[in-house]
């Protein structure tokens, strides 16, 4: 799976965490209320252009609106994200991320 920009990982989020499938308002009104953005529907829509070429959405017409739809489930993004960080962090050595996720979590306990 190809890398997405900060920007749209949050764009793709407030996908995942859509009920239905979102409109561009829809989505813009989640994102900028989400994460005090206040990004215009061009800019929206230009994370959405390149979220369908990457692969992470597909969108449907119906009517004049367009509904965008995650070709991917989150948990799958959550995975690669994790094999990813494994990889280039840890030498592919789970055992040892795991280990530092330990260490961190008895420090806040």
């Amino acid at each position: 799976m190809r890398e997405i920009s900060k920007c749209e990982e949050q764009t793709m989020l407030a996908v995942w965490k859509s009920e239905e499938a979102p409109d561009l308002q829809q989505i813009v009104s989640k994102v900028n209320a989400t994460y005090k953005h206040e990004w215009k529907p061009q800019t929206v829509s230009t994370f959405l252009i390149r979220l369908r070429n990457k692969g992470y959405l597909t969108a449907q017409k119906k009517g004049r609106y367009t509904y965008y739809y995650p070709a991917i489930t989150l948990e799958q993004y959550r995975q690669n994200k994790i094999k990813d960080a494994v990889e280039l962090y840890y030498g592919g050595n789970a055992v040892l991320m795991l280990e530092q996720i330990e260490d961190i979590r008895k420090q806040h306990d």
